[in-house]
């Protein structure tokens, strides 16, 4: 499923499937299914999940207003997609997504672009001051 929200695309045949929750007891009246939603996380790191049926379970998860009978796609934050997961996935599962919750230092991957000069400079000032790259950076916007 393809969407366009807010002037961005959200396509379920271009996003990474990452966790999905089946309940066949919460029935849609119309269409006498089940609800069934997809957790999806974008190239860039963007969530969403896609809903077949009523969108009931979202309710503690996204704003209000955010209901779309039918299939739909809904754009979720990090903590929405966070609390969505609490919800609907196991301990194990929900770690294996966003990573240990005790962990204070969790480190992430983050791509920057820039300038072969300017990485260059980067390195040569993280060497000065004894540091690894990515230790400089993180040092340099803290202050």
């Amino acid at each position: 499923m393809k969407k366009i929200i807010n002037g961005k695309v959200y396509d379920t045949s271009k996003a990474k499937l990452i966790a999905e929750a089946h309940h066949p007891d919460c029935i849609e009246y119309a269409t006498g299914k089940g609800l069934q939603q997809w957790l999806y996380q974008k190239k860039n790191g963007e969530f969403f999940v896609h809903a077949d049926g009523t969108a009931i379970e979202l309710q503690n998860v996204l704003p209000s207003g955010e209901y779309r009978p039918g299939k739909s796609i809904y754009p979720m934050t990090y903590e929405q997609a966070q609390r969505w997961a609490e919800r609907e996935l196991s301990a194990d599962q929900w770690e294996s997504i966003f990573g240990d919750p005790e962990d204070d230092e969790t480190k992430v991957a983050v791509n920057l672009s820039m300038t072969a000069k300017e990485s260059e400079i980067i390195k040569r000032k993280a060497s000065k001051a004894g540091m690894t790259v990515s230790a400089y950076i993180v040092m340099r916007c803290a202050e």
